[in-house]
C-alpha cells in the first residue's frame, strides 16, 4: 500500500496492491465510505477492518474444530449432562482416532500463533497515532481539516479495537483449551508410537 495526501485539494490517491484474498474486500468498501477519502488514514483503517474480520473468522473457525475434537473425545460429556453420554471407549462406540485429533490441534496452535494478532494489534495502534498526529500537524500548518470526519474514524476504529480485544481475549482462552486437549489426546495414547512421542 502507498498513500499520498495533497492537502490543497484534500485528496488522497493510494495504490493497494491486493492479491485474491481478504484485503480486495476493501475495493468494494471504497465506494462506501468515498466522503471519507480525503482522510489519508482511510485505507490504513479499512485494512485493519478487513484483518480484524480475518481474525474473527478464524476464532470461529478454531472454535467449531475445537468444539468438534473435544465431542470426539467425550471431553466434558458429564459436564454438559448429555443423555447416554459414554466415555470415548465405550462399548460399541468408535475409538477416535487420536493421530488425526492431535494433528488436527496441532493446525489450530499454529493457527493461533501464526502472527496475525501481533499485526492486527500493531496496525490498530498506527492508526490511531497516525489519526492523531494528522490531525496535531495540520492545525499546526494551519491547514483546516474536517474534524467530523476525523472524528467519524477515530469512532469506529475504537470500534475496531474494542471488537478485536474481545477476539484476542477469545484466542488466549483458545490456547489454554488446545493445550488441555493435547494433554488429553496425548495421555490416551500413551504409548511408544502415540501421536506424542
Amino acid at each position: 500500500m502507498a498513500l499520498s495526501y495533497d492537502p490543497t485539494s484534500k485528496s488522497t490517491i493510494g495504490f493497494l496492491s491486493a492479491t485474491a484474498g481478504r484485503m480486495t474486500e476493501i475495493v468494494p468498501m471504497l465506494d462506501q465510505v468515498s466522503t471519507y477519502a480525503a482522510e489519508p488514514f482511510l485505507l490504513p483503517i479499512l485494512m485493519y477492518w478487513v484483518a480484524a474480520s480475518m481474525l474473527r473468522r478464524q476464532m470461529r473457525d478454531i472454535g467449531q474444530i475445537m468444539d468438534q475434537v473435544q465431542q470426539d473425545t467425550g471431553l466434558l460429556d458429564r459436564f454438559f449432562q448429555r443423555e447416554n453420554a459414554q466415555g470415548p471407549a465405550s462399548v460399541g462406540s468408535k475409538q477416535p482416532q487420536y493421530d488425526d485429533l492431535h494433528q488436527k490441534l496441532v493446525e489450530q496452535h499454529a493457527r493461533l500463533t501464526i502472527g496475525l494478532s501481533d499485526f492486527i494489534l500493531e496496525l490498530g495502534k498506527g492508526c490511531r497515532e497516525g489519526l492523531h498526529t494528522a490531525r496535531t500537524l495540520l492545525q499546526e500548518w494551519g491547514i483546516p481539516g474536517d474534524d467530523g470526519v476525523r472524528m467519524d474514524l477515530l469512532q469506529y476504529l475504537k470500534h475496531l479495537e474494542n471488537g478485536t480485544k474481545s477476539e484476542l481475549q477469545r484466542r488466549q482462552r483458545y490456547l489454554k483449551r488446545v493445550d488441555m486437549q493435547l494433554k488429553v489426546v496425548c495421555s490416551a495414547t500413551d504409548s511408544p508410537t502415540g501421536c506424542c512421542h
